[in-house]
């Protein structure tokens, strides 16, 4: 393994580093070079660009040295996302941090096989957060990436994931397509899909309730049509707020709403299910 210095992390991040790099797999598509992704799953579930992968198939070589061949499950060409499912269930996943409230001048680490020398890491820091009015709402740093960074995670100094690595804009800035983006892409191509079983539409003040499924999490707890969910989680309630809950939480947790009924403010708690 060959890893580039950190001289600005030290060596807390160089720990957090060699961690994460467990977690980092080689993809190779069909002989027609080799990029990066990131497990997201133990049990199999790996996500790359969808430029590194124009099969449906993929050769995956894990951290450890193990190979096998990964399904193309999923992709998004306008996100640059795919997804790939492995028939191994001892992945290291990487744990998901929150790429939503970056901020110019934090610290961020690469990791890829950029050049042909594997498992490469790289620091820099982040020039421009997610913009709302970017539709891929990219991450731009200052971290120099090239052929065989595509697809490897951006990490920040927690050694948490907060963007995939998609392309260079040019000398000395990388693009990412962050990672609330990867969530919501995965949450609408992948099963099991997280829900709560109601329909919502967007209001003044957040979503509205229009229809809540019968026998559902959200029917047991208590939630009604015409109610308006106003915070999710602790944050302002919008469409992607009430997605990016629901995949934080997690398949069997809990995901506490603050509603509005007839104007009086009430909270409840409705467990996470796995859409049929």
């Amino acid at each position: 393994m060959s890893t580039i210095p950190l001289p600005l992390a030290g060596d807390a991040a160089v720990a957090l580093a060699q961690q994460a790099l467990r977690g980092v797999v080689q993809v190779e598509d069909g002989g027609r070079g080799a990029g990066a992704g990131v497990a997201v799953d133990a049990r199999g579930l790996i996500v790359t660009n969808a430029h590194v992968v124009r099969g449906r198939s993929a050769a995956i070589t894990t951290a450890d040295g193990r190979r096998a061949e990964g399904r193309v499950i999923a992709r998004d060409d306008d996100l640059d996302l795919a997804a790939i499912r492995v028939e191994l269930d001892d992945l290291h996943a990487l744990e998901v941090g929150d790429s939503q409230t970056l901020r110019p001048g934090q610290l961020v680490l690469a990791i890829g096989h950029p050049l042909g020398l594997n498992d490469a890491v790289t620091v820099g820091v982040i020039t421009r957060p997610p913009e709302p009015d970017d539709p891929r709402e990219l991450i731009a740093s200052n971290i120099t990436l090239n052929r065989g960074n595509s697809g490897g995670p951006l990490l920040d100094a927690a050694g948490k994931l907060i963007g995939i690595n998609a392309m260079v804009a040019g000398p000395g800035l990388g693009l990412s397509v962050p990672a609330h983006i990867m969530r919501r892409f995965l949450a609408a191509r992948v099963d099991p899909r997280p829900h709560i079983g109601v329909t919502v539409q967007p209001v003044e003040g957040g979503l509205i309730v229009t229809d809540v499924l019968p026998e559902s999490p959200a029917e047991a707890a208590g939630i009604l049509p015409g109610d308006i969910i106003a915070a999710v989680a602790g944050r302002q309630a919008t469409a992607a707020a009430l997605i990016d809950g629901l995949i934080a939480a997690g398949i069997g947790a809990k995901l506490p709403l603050d509603l509005l009924r007839a104007g009086h403010p009430l909270t409840v708690t409705p467990s996470v299910a796995a859409r049929a």
